[in-house]
């Protein structure tokens, strides 16, 4: 076997030097044991503790009354007729009753994916059809939506496959469209609450099909087993301080559940690391200026896992001031790099460094989703740090695959029991991901140095990420080419202060379309994707340069756009 490259986490300096970095965390056993079975071992110890309020409303669940409602739902999906390989799928915003809907369709043997709340039909359409749901539990907000899609889906496969729409609703009284079904009726008191014996599934089996976006179209979902989940869970929870959740004996962590549960970093970081670990979860359904001060006011947080953007909020706004951080003891950014002066200034407005500190971690959708975290404390703020327990990395040349040593630039690859069990319904894509020996092969591009920290550089995919959300050019080229004026297109990432990146398109106009517009081609986009996927700039171009093989050359209309805002700078 290949000799790798050992930290110590005492002295942080390698104990061997070679071209594969292993973990300085001893590994971990990873129990046999689903999901729901582990955080009911919570519950045991902590009923009477609040786990998750809104921070809008109080609304607020004990751990106690998370199993009960829980058990009630998953007893309501077996009584409808759900069984053992259904994937229900779920679009709501962060709210109390989220994690009574994830664990209570897991305590029943079903998958769950979990749908973009803002996605427009076209974009709920196809991971709906893709994920194989056949129901949907959704917000009354995005109902109409909802119901676009699911006619959609019948019309395309010519079937009828959903069984049953079940809506969170907070206006009871409000009249629902036919064949749909109130959520507060299937967990109210009455509904049998009586916990099964045994389950029919085992912990390898999916649990959750998040959906990530590649380079080439549409998203795909990402089978993650309960083991890889609680294996990354209790991963993060034996780095020892860094990211540890205190429970109420210790003296309960206050979480901010702002980022989307939706995404893989709010579902798992946040919210099912904090029920596993007794900590409280205060929900936010999105970003406002308002709620997001006063909740930071009102409520004495002491574990913020944020995103870039965030990050940017706290260190510019005046509104922002110590009193609304004097509580955090930790504080991490991930979703996207993020510079070291950024970090520094956020950690003018943190409490001193013996009382809080602040780290970037590194992850994917794939890993479930954390790959690496600092040691505590951070070496420095711009290190992602080194690898989990049970967990190998490496960097290859990305043209020869040959594994390179410290201080050299290439792709980032790790190797753990959090790496996914593969694409749904995607041999090619998996194997183009994960490669014959288990190694899960990033995009991103970075190095490490010769004590094991690992660094993000750049990506070497073509993805966009605004606001740490994934944006696949690849799709917004595919919507732009139907538009009947333009001939061709290119679509890259540009950095931006707030947002990370956002996309910008390079249009070739079909000949004779002189009435064509940037304003026009925006809002042609803007009615078919989501926000975060809007244009920010359109620049008209007589040709979009492409390879021998017809692939576009972003690099060259990076480089384009560079040159072009040089000369509108002078």
């Amino acid at each position: 076997q290949r000799p790798c490259l050992r930290l110590s986490v005492s002295s942080q300096q390698c104990r061997y030097t070679s071209h594969i970095v292993r973990s300085p965390f001893p590994d971990i056993e990873i129990p046999n044991k689903l999901i729901p079975e582990m955080i009911w071992e919570t519950v045991d110890r902590f009923p009477e503790s609040t786990a998750i309020k809104c921070g809008l409303t109080g609304r607020s669940y004990t751990f106690a009354q998370i199993h009960r409602l829980s058990l009630r739902f998953a007893n309501s999906l077996r009584k409808a007729g759900f069984t053992r390989g259904d994937v229900i799928a779920l679009v709501l915003s962060n709210s109390p009753e989220f994690p009574i809907i994830t664990l209570g369709a897991l305590e029943a043997d079903l998958s769950l994916s979990f749908v973009n709340h803002s996605y427009t039909p076209d974009e709920m359409t196809h991971q709906l059809k893709d994920s194989g749901s056949v129901c949907v539990v959704v917000g009354t907000e995005q109902l109409e939506v909802v119901l676009s899609s699911i006619d959609k889906v019948e019309k395309a496969t010519h079937s009828k496959p959903f069984r049953r729409v079940i809506v969170v609703d907070t206006s009871p009284a409000e009249s629902l469209p036919p064949g749909v079904s109130r959520f507060s009726e299937l967990v109210a008191d009455g509904v049998d609450q009586s916990a099964k014996s045994g389950y029919q599934i085992q912990s390898t089996d999916m649990a959750l099909l998040p959906y990530s976006s590649g380079t080439t179209g549409l998203s795909k979902g990402v089978c993650l087993s309960h083991r890889n989940i609680l294996c990354n869970i209790l991963q993060m929870s034996s780095t020892g301080e860094c990211g540890k959740i205190r429970s109420p004996e210790q003296g309960q962590d206050i979480l901010l559940g702002l980022l989307p549960f939706y995404h893989i970093y709010g579902l798992v970081v946040i919210l099912l690391n904090s029920l596993l670990h007794g900590g409280q979860v205060i929900t936010l359904p999105k970003f406002e200026q308002e709620s997001f001060v006063r909740t930071l006011k009102n409520d004495k947080f002491s574990l913020l896992m944020l995103v870039p953007p965030l990050m940017l909020f706290l260190s510019a706004s005046d509104r922002i001031t110590h009193k609304h951080l004097a509580s955090v003891r930790q504080i991490f950014s991930g979703a996207a790099p993020l510079g070291a002066s950024d970090m520094e200034k956020v950690k003018e407005k943190l409490p001193p460094p013996e009382k809080c500190h602040i780290n970037q971690a590194y992850g994917l959708t794939e890993m479930s989703p954390v790959a690496t975290v600092p040691l505590f404390p951070a070496k420095n703020l711009a290190t992602v740090g080194v690898p989990l327990s049970n967990t190998l990395g490496k960097i290859i040349n990305p043209e020869t695959g040959e594994a390179l040593g410290p201080n050299q630039s290439g792709e980032l690859c790790f190797k753990g029991p959090q790496v996914m069990l593969g694409y749904h319904n995607n041999t090619k894509a998996t194997a183009g991901m994960i490669d014959p020996e288990g190694w899960l092969m990033t995009g991103d591009i970075g190095y490490y140095e010769e004590d094991g920290h690992f660094y993000v550089q750049d990506r070497l995919k073509e993805l966009i990420k605004v606001k740490g959300l994934q944006v696949p050019p690849a799709e917004l080229e595919e919507l732009l080419r139907t538009h009947p004026l333009v001939s061709d297109v290119g679509v890259i990432g540009v950095p931006d202060p707030r947002s990370g990146e956002v996309p910008v398109a390079y249009i070739v106009p079909q000949k004779h379309s002189k009435k064509l517009t940037a304003e026009h081609i925006k809002q042609f986009l803007s009615e078919r994707v989501s926000r975060h996927k809007q244009l920010a700039d359109v620049i008209f171009t007589d040709s979009i340069p492409k390879s021998a093989a017809g692939k576009i050359l972003r690099k060259d209309l990076r480089e384009l756009y560079k040159n072009q805002k040089k000369m509108y700078l002078h």
